[in-house]
């Protein structure tokens, strides 16, 4: 029964053995990442589907690899002035955004027709004749 036990835990010590990798890893790829199998070490580049990254535009940065392109994260640069009436948001896709939601109307409002009332909507005057 000694000799049985013995056999299983010289076996397992072998496969442990071949499972671990000995001596310096190699030089990593940029890209990929190195494991441990069957007691080598493999490259695994998986992620090398977008080739060598590309010189970014002015203004940007590569980002990570994305259904095999390079993603490229650009800034807005200076914040430009609003349209009348608007504000800068944020910067969004490389790009200023603009809200204009409380854009206010010129201060002589239109005549309207009877049972008519009139609203200012992002900066210009509306009638709204709905009937209740």
């Amino acid at each position: 029964m000694k000799f049985i036990i013995g056999i299983i835990l010289f076996t397992f010590s072998l496969y442990s053995y071949a499972q671990s990798c000995s001596g310096p890893k190699p030089l990593v790829v940029p890209g990929c990442s190195v494991e441990c199998k069957d007691g080598s070490y493999i490259q695994n580049c998986a992620d090398q589907s977008c080739g060598p990254k590309p010189v970014p535009n002015v203004g940007c940065k590569v980002g990570d690899c994305e259904n095999g392109s390079w993603k490229m994260e650009c800034g807005c640069g200076l914040k430009p002035l609003p349209s009348k009436g608007c504000k800068i948001t944020e910067c969004k896709d490389g790009k200023w955004e603009e809200d204009c939601s409380n854009r206010k109307c010129p201060s002589i409002k239109p005549m309207t027709s009877p049972g008519c009332k009139v609203e200012c909507n992002e900066g210009v005057w509306q009638q709204n004749c709905s009937k209740k």
